[in-house]
């Protein structure tokens, strides 16, 4: 079964099913980056099952409003040199990758759920 974590408007953290189909999909990895992967798991993730690959300071699930923090994002950002990179704009960014190789045609935009905007 799959499950996700829902953010209520009262801050409360609420573990339920994907609110669509597009929470249901299947995601592919790039071979590139299953090193740092397997070692991410083996550093910081616990091995029973239900445990989470992405973890807040407590073991428990991730808050957006939390993510560039913990995540150090804004300063992994700036070292790449693109300052202002959002996370969500890596997804388009790789939806866009994918339409120009041929993975995936145009009219399957809709059902990854994004629009064929460029990064910001």
């Amino acid at each position: 079964m799959r499950l996700a974590y829902v953010e209520r408007a009262t801050g409360e953290l609420a573990l339920g099913p994907p609110k669509s189909k597009a929470g249901k999909r299947i995601v592919g990895v790039p071979q590139a980056i299953i090193p740092a992967l397997r070692e991410h798991l083996r550093l910081y993730v616990k091995p029973d099952a239900g445990a989470l690959v992405f973890a807040g300071i407590k073991g428990g699930p991730m808050r957006r409003s939390g993510f560039n923090k913990l995540s150090g994002w804004v300063e992994a950002v700036k070292v790449i040199g693109v300052p202002g990179l959002h996370f969500h704009d890596l997804r388009h960014t790789g939806n866009m990758i994918a339409a120009d190789s041929g993975a995936a045609s145009r009219t399957s935009w809709r059902a990854w759920g994004t629009t064929m905007s460029a990064p910001r």
